[in-house]
């Protein structure tokens, strides 16, 4: 597990999307606030801008920021194109990794340590498998489908 630290002591991602708290605070149709924190759209971005500024502060430039948000949440009157291209913009502006290109290399990265690392990698394909590592022994599902831990060793 080693690897997989390095790798995420490497990169932050923060998450925006989704009806998250932080979603919920950009939404013009779930943020009723009446304070600095509600209103225009500046103000219901406000959160996320502190909070990438505060990261940005504490990790340094060289460190890459990554924020994840919906770019619409196709529901008429709410979030869209209009409110979230400016929004991007001021996240980048806060500190955020703008370049799509490092930032997907960067996801690729830590997801190929956590790969590589992992014991056991849940997948999804229309049904719940899980990939097993050969080094794994006595893995066994319980009737909720949860791993009998105390049953799994490891060479």
């Amino acid at each position: 597990m080693a690897a997989v630290s390095a790798a995420v002591e490497r990169l932050l991602t923060g998450h925006g999307a989704h009806h998250s708290l932080l979603m919920r605070l950009l939404s013009p149709l779930q943020n009723h606030r009446v304070d600095r924190y509600g209103g225009t759209p500046e103000n219901r971005w406000r959160v996320q801008i502190k909070i990438v500024e505060a990261i940005r502060a504490a990790v340094g430039e060289d460190f890459p920021i990554l924020f994840r948000f919906s770019a619409a949440d196709f529901v008429s009157g709410g979030v869209d194109l209009s409110l979230t291209i400016p929004y991007a913009q001021a996240l980048e502006a806060a500190g955020v990794e703008a370049d799509y290109q490092k930032s997907l290399a960067l996801y690729q990265q830590v997801e190929q340590k956590l790969v590589d690392d992992a014991a056991s990698l849940p997948l999804w394909f229309g049904q719940n498998y899980i990939l097993i590592k050969p080094y794994v022994n006595g893995y066994q599902l319980n009737p909720l489908g949860f791993a009998w831990l105390n049953r799994v060793s490891v060479d």
